[in-house]
């Protein structure tokens, strides 16, 4: 019975967070809530300038992993360290 039911699962945390939660929740009825709560959140801020209290967001996958906001091989992680 509680297995199809339509729940909000909150991820509580930033961008890598929401990212772990996503993927636990894909194929299923679930809504994706958010608290931001790290260091960038920044699919969070993004969200805060659209005027829908439940936006339907594009998912996508590589190999079996499911993104939300960026696609990264490590890169912006290097350039980080680099100029900070």
């Amino acid at each position: 019975k509680y297995a199809f039911s339509k729940n909000i699962i909150f991820a509580v945390g930033g961008d890598g967070t929401l990212n772990e939660v996503l993927n636990g929740i894909v194929g299923t009825k679930n809504i994706l809530g958010i608290v931001p709560c790290g260091s960038g959140n920044d699919f969070y801020k993004t969200l805060e300038k659209i005027d829908n209290e439940y936006p339907v967001i594009d998912i996508g996958k590589i190999n079996k992993k499911y993104f939300i906001n960026i696609v990264s091989i490590g890169i912006d992680a290097e350039l980080l360290k680099m100029y900070h």
